[in-house]
């Protein structure tokens, strides 16, 4: 939903897009650009679900949660890289069929995803982890990739 189906309505509502010629104008090296950002967003996004039922031994859904507090891997430079991976991939399609509708999506799921974050998914780590989820996220943080110590 997040990624294809809301990406794809706002660009087919959007008044200014030409779906005809999507690449019309674009150099190269924009073209590129958002296909690395995509790819990086993928990759990313299949080594967070990989470490999520390897570590965690669990998964994103909320009827099968993770049931270690996964620390390693992506999650060992930043609290939130399936997020982090999310916004790649919208802030990627964004760039590579020109939508302005696309971008404000991108961040629309920023600010939802940090209020929920901070109110809601951190309050619920910490009773879950203890501890553990306070150092850690004492060492590494929300959004912004953290060199480790």
């Amino acid at each position: 939903m997040v990624v294809i189906v809301i990406p794809h309505l706002l660009r087919r509502i959007e008044l200014f897009s030409n779906y005809d010629s999507i690449f019309h104008g674009f150099s190269k090296l924009t073209v590129s650009f958002s296909i690395l950002l995509i790819g990086m967003g993928l990759v990313l996004f299949s080594s967070c679900l990989l470490y999520f039922h390897k570590i965690g031994k669990g998964t994103l859904a909320p009827w099968s949660p993770t049931q270690n507090l996964v620390v390693s891997g992506p999650y060992k430079y930043v609290r939130n890289p399936m997020i982090s991976s999310v916004v790649m991939l919208l802030s990627g399609q964004a760039l590579l069929f020109h939508s302005v509708s696309n971008l404000g999506w991108a961040m629309l799921f920023i600010c939802i995803n940090h209020i929920y974050f901070k109110y809601k998914e951190e309050p619920l780590l910490e009773k879950k982890f203890g501890e553990d989820y306070l150092n850690y996220k004492a060492r590494v943080n929300r959004w912004l990739p953290t060199v480790p110590k």
